[in-house]
């Protein structure tokens, strides 16, 4: 955000109510041990880092969806059916 204010793509009261809608997110926080084994898996399988591994394992053991701009990364949700 900071660099989009720089750059004259965002104006200041913009920045506050983005920052604000992301404040109110009904974020959840989930244990990881469970899904090391999982995400080293698919970070090896598929030549990521661990740590989109993770939210790739995330998904799949939540059974939920990854939404993501990282063509990469997208991909490999694909194949694994989490899109």
């Amino acid at each position: 955000l900071t660099r989009k204010m720089k750059r004259d793509e965002l104006g200041g009261n913009e920045v506050k109510d983005i920052m604000h809608a992301i404040l109110n997110l009904p974020i959840r926080y989930f244990d990881h041990e469970s899904l090391v084994y999982t995400a080293c898996e698919i970070a090896q399988v598929h030549n990521l880092s661990a740590y989109d591994a993770f939210y790739l394992a995330l998904a799949q053991n939540k059974g939920g969806r990854l939404l993501t701009c990282d063509d990469q990364l997208n991909k490999v949700a694909q194949s694994l059916g989490l899109t």
